[in-house]
């Protein structure tokens, strides 16, 4: 099942989980890009866990999203996300733990654009996993994840317009 963000330009973005993943490399560009969607039950759950009232919680930290009814978009502070926090290229979540649904099930991939350009303003075209993943598990995964795009290109061969195989 996809989620739908809202766009910094007002648009909406479907983004349909799986596929391709790898652990994300935290550059904060997804929250920069785009707003979660959360209901009235997520809006209670994370005014919870801060402590706070719900009133409290949407005064601070929300807008309400005017074309969907019961919905609220959480406000942006230096244009990104306001529980998003910096540290050199990297971006870390305030809220982590409670983070929205649709944050949640956000997965990086190097087949979203917004991966790609993370990735090249994290540190140009070419960086090592290790400069991108402190933890070795992400790393890990990281390695697996391109060897099995390897082992995927070279099973299944190109083919030209015409249906022909490219040599």
């Amino acid at each position: 099942m996809g989620i739908t963000l809202r766009t910094f330009d007002g648009g909406e973005k479907q983004h349909f989980p799986g596929g391709k993943e790898i652990p994300c490399f935290r550059c904060g560009l997804c929250c920069t890009l785009l707003q979660p969607q959360i209901d009235e039950i997520e809006v209670r759950h994370i005014a919870l866990a801060l402590g706070l009232s719900r009133s409290t919680f949407q005064k601070r930290y929300l807008n309400i999203y005017q074309p969907k009814p019961g919905i609220y978009l959480l406000k942006r502070r230096r244009e990104a996300c306001i529980f998003l926090r910096r540290a050199g290229k990297r971006g870390f979540c305030l809220i982590q733990r409670v983070k929205p649904q649709a944050c949640r099930r956000w997965t990086a991939s190097l087949t979203l654009t917004e991966c790609q350009e993370g990735l090249k303003r994290l540190g140009g075209d070419f960086l090592a996993p290790s400069q991108l993943y402190d933890d070795p598990e992400e790393r890990s995964a990281f390695y697996q994840r391109m060897k099995d795009e390897q082992k995927e290109a070279f099973s299944h061969p190109e083919t030209s317009e015409q249906g022909q195989e490219i040599k």
